[in-house]
């Protein structure tokens, strides 16, 4: 598995002008979720699901065309390593060649922070009472 600090260095010799993803990915909160083996075409209609997804929702993005791109230029029947990422406010990927060699790109997207709802002490089972707590809280 790749480490963390061998990431960002792989990172920061091929994007030097990416400023925020390179504040994101250097952040103390950044950490390696986990890695998978993927086709270079799944990867790419995944990335483009995110993609709308994330404009559907108005959330920020970083790097995430250059790197469908940068997939869409390899042949679609290669594997690549895919490395899941998440810091403090995103989540994303860093796509390598499988032997780990060379960086092809990375993408974070802005996640959602996650919204604790708590239930009604006198609940009665419903979802509209659900609701009227909610908007109260």
């Amino acid at each position: 598995m790749i480490e963390i600090n061998e990431l960002r260095k792989l990172f920061n010799e091929k994007y030097q002008e990416l400023d925020d993803l390179k504040i994101i990915l250097d952040s103390s909160s950044a950490q390696i979720e986990f890695e998978s083996k993927e086709l270079a075409s799944s990867t790419i209609g995944i990335l483009n699901i995110h993609a709308k997804r994330a404009g559907e929702a108005g959330k920020n993005t970083i790097g995430l065309k250059d790197l469908i791109g940068a997939l869409g230029r390899i042949n679609q029947k290669e594997f690549i390593m895919k490395v899941h990422l998440r810091s403090e406010g995103w989540a994303g990927y860093c796509v390598l060649s499988l032997d780990q060699s060379c960086l092809l790109g990375c993408a974070l997207i802005q996640v959602a922070k996650d919204v604790v709802k708590k239930t009604p002490p006198n609940w009665d089972g419903s979802q509209k009472m659900l609701d009227e707590f909610d908007k109260k809280n």
